[in-house]
């Protein structure tokens, strides 16, 4: 949830929200002071929908729970609280990376307008799992990534974001680049793009196309991406249910708005 912008203008009570996915073309050209042929940039919006659901997840506590906290002068049932609302961002972070199909909520590796590919296959036995491949041809894999998503879109947009798994990040942190550099494959790819965030989430371990691994790379921006979350975390009165409390807790969960798919690139089989 911490990772992208949130959109913030969807009302809480709505049940869709609609976005406009944007392919930008065109390219300036050199012109007189009294030209009539200069071009246009060409803006092609496409509206989209998104479903919003409601998530939620609840706790309770008992009369005795209250009684005992009000003597021993401890906190009610933070760590339930805590709990609750640890489940709840947990089925944040699932909608907004994969979404749902049954629920109609779209993610951001569920997006089927951001390209998808698989890496390069030739790493041993023509393989593209990084496990196969040297730390040159890793690396490779990640650059190629950043130049596709150039020159795809003409050089307008450049990534500064690149998200893997945990367990694929720590390939990175871990694999030098050669046994006379100290430095690691990560390290050399953040020299090359210091401008790049690098994150982990183990939201995207075997997430990607035949539940591979893979990453995402993209231009995390809120002109360019958004979270539709009208209530992140929001918690009812308690309701007595016999001599218990019971809490409900709950969130609006819309999935991912991309409007512009072209700036991001997610690569597979790694």
């Amino acid at each position: 949830v911490e990772l992208f912008p949130i959109d913030s203008t969807t009302p809480e009570y709505a049940e869709t929200q609609t976005y406009y996915q944007y392919d930008a073309r065109g390219l300036a050209k050199i012109v007189s002071d009294y030209a009539t042929d200069i071009p246009s940039v060409e803006v092609a919006g496409k509206a989209f929908s998104s479903k919003i659901e409601t998530i939620a997840l609840s706790y309770a506590y008992s009369i005795m729970d209250i009684k005992r906290a009000s003597i021993q002068g401890t906190p009610l049932s933070v760590r339930k609280a805590l709990a609750t609302q640890r489940g709840i961002m947990a089925r944040h972070n699932q909608l907004f990376w994969v979404g749902d199909t049954v629920a109609g909520i779209v993610g951001v590796l569920s997006n089927a307008s951001v390209p998808n590919a698989q890496v390069t296959a030739d790493g041993t036995g023509s393989s593209p799992l990084w496990s196969t491949k040297t730390p040159t041809q890793i690396l490779r894999d990640l650059v190629q990534g950043v130049t596709e998503i150039k020159s795809l879109t003409k050089g307008v947009e450049s990534p500064n974001l690149l998200v893997l798994s945990e367990g694929r990040l720590n390939v990175l942190r871990g694999t030098r680049m050669s046994v006379d550099s100290s430095d690691s494959i990560l390290v050399a790819f953040n020299n090359m793009y210091p401008e790049i965030r690098v994150e982990g989430a183990e939201e995207l371990a075997g997430a990607f196309t035949g539940a591979t691994e893979g990453f995402l790379l993209g231009r995390n921006e809120s002109t360019h991406i958004e979270l539709i979350a009208p209530i992140v975390y929001e918690e009812t009165a308690p309701e007595q249910v016999n001599l218990a409390y019971k809490v409900n807790s709950l969130g609006r969960n819309g999935g991912v708005a991309i409007y512009y798919p072209l700036a991001f690139s997610k690569k597979y089989g790694i």
